[in-house]
């Protein structure tokens, strides 16, 4: 697993088959990018051998289209409007969670009734950028 970019060392160990079982696989790839180097491990039944080799071995940089279809869940903390309930805050700022995960991850009761200028930890789904 070589390019200008990424090098890399793949290892597989091969184990006996237990009397009656079938022969297992351990895969290791050790692979350096961008100044840090991955760890990836894997273990499978014979049957899989080829699969778990090709998925090791198909790491690869992501294309910008591939960048552009990852999202994540981000918290974030917004600031309430007055005598706003967490469910309307929910809706006006994007909030993923429920009003009573919202209200839970807050320590807020559900019906609380916010004040002006209150942080409310919500989650909201966006692009994943890397760091």
């Amino acid at each position: 697993m070589d390019s200008p970019e990424w090098t890399g060392y793949y290892v597989s160990v091969e184990e006996e088959a237990p009397r009656g079982g079938e022969r297992s696989y351990l895969h290791y790839l050790w692979a350096r990018i961008g100044g840090v180097t991955y760890q990836l491990i894997g273990a499978c039944a014979d049957r899989y051998r080829k699969d778990l080799r090709n998925t090791a071995l198909s790491l690869r940089p992501l294309a910008e289209e591939d960048w552009k279809s990852i999202y994540a869940l981000r918290v974030r903390a917004v600031e309430a409007l007055e005598d706003e309930s967490l469910g309307q805050l929910g809706g006006r700022t994007g909030n993923r969670w429920t009003v009573v995960y919202t209200a839970l991850i807050n320590d807020l009761p559900v019906n609380r009734r916010l004040k002006a200028g209150t942080l409310v930890k919500i989650a909201r789904q966006e692009h994943y950028r890397p760091e």
